[in-house]
């Protein structure tokens, strides 16, 4: 096993930034002066039972992840109900994506309220437009004047009226992030102090202009040494070598980005590595505040 670290500080002096190299994969630890870190969350796109939601939750918890984010779909079950079964017994946050238009601010209030007294600081809410196929268009059972069937800026619209009234009832302890896939979304959480979740392939090209916002980077990392052709399936997908990654990483830590959203771009078995260099990440920290 061949271990490299780096240690350095971001030019505002808000970050260490510890660099491990374990076995030929790189992991990166962004460790705030005020002890805070990087928060690592695992985008969990398939549709699971409440065992299969337990014992996910399990494994990430132990493989070092902070929390897991769920998908909306028509189809899935409510992760609302499933995780409130099991919110009080694994360490971890869950992220629900949330299409505004498909429930009530004052009732999504009432959920997340409810959650919390089962375990308080552990449910956030995704606020996402949403991405609409034919199959869910011609199979829409909402009601309201904004559905699946209205256009992108029609729901884009509606997503930032429905967020600033959810922000204006919710209490401090119910958190949220806006999905921000728009010049309009990324100007109306600037404004509003939201918190974004951005694309890798939107801060990659500095769509934004990026400078104090609070914010998630999604993207599905693929580390590779040598010149290794991949077919990338999602937009916000990159393959890096470990010094790429790194320069990435580096970029994160003085952008004081939040949290790295991570998924695999093609099949599971990115996963692997990625929990392996998280897991990696995290005894090295426990290392450094002994």
């Amino acid at each position: 096993m061949t271990m490299v670290l780096f240690v350095g500080t971001t030019h505002t002096c808000q970050h260490y930034c510890i660099s491990l190299i374990i076995g030929g994969v790189l992991t990166i630890l962004l460790i705030r002066k005020n002890g805070s870190v990087m928060n690592f969350i695992w985008f969990e796109r398939h549709e699971h039972t409440l065992c299969k939601v337990e014992s996910i939750s399990k494994k990430l918890h132990e493989n070092g992840f902070d929390g897991v984010m769920f998908p909306y779909s028509m189809h899935s079950d409510d992760y609302f109900i499933k995780i409130s079964r099991i919110v009080d017994k694994i360490d971890i946050k869950y992220i629900v994506a949330i299409r505004p238009y498909s429930i009530s601010p004052e009732y999504l209030l009432k959920i997340c309220k409810s959650i919390n007294e089962i375990q308080d600081g552990k449910i956030i809410i995704n606020f996402i437009s949403g991405w609409v196929n034919n199959e869910t268009v011609n199979s829409d059972y909402i009601l309201s004047d904004v559905n699946n069937s209205s256009s992108n800026i029609e729901r884009s619209n509606y997503m930032m009226k429905y967020t600033k009234a959810f922000n204006n009832i919710k209490p401090k302890n119910v958190d949220f992030y806006v999905s921000t896939t728009s010049i309009e979304v990324h100007s109306f959480c600037k404004e509003n102090n939201f918190k974004m979740i951005i694309p890798y392939s939107y801060y990659k090209n500095n769509k934004f202009k990026l400078s104090d916002e609070q914010y998630i980077i999604s993207i599905a990392p693929i580390i590779r040494e040598g010149s290794h052709k991949e077919d990338l399936v999602n937009m916000d997908a990159d393959v890096f070598t470990e010094k790429e990654f790194l320069n990435f990483l580096q970029d994160c830590k003085i952008k004081n980005v939040e949290g790295i959203l991570m998924c695999e771009d093609k099949a599971d078995e990115e996963y692997t590595i990625l929990a392996k260099s998280i897991m990696s990440y995290r005894e090295l920290e426990n290392n450094e505040h002994r």
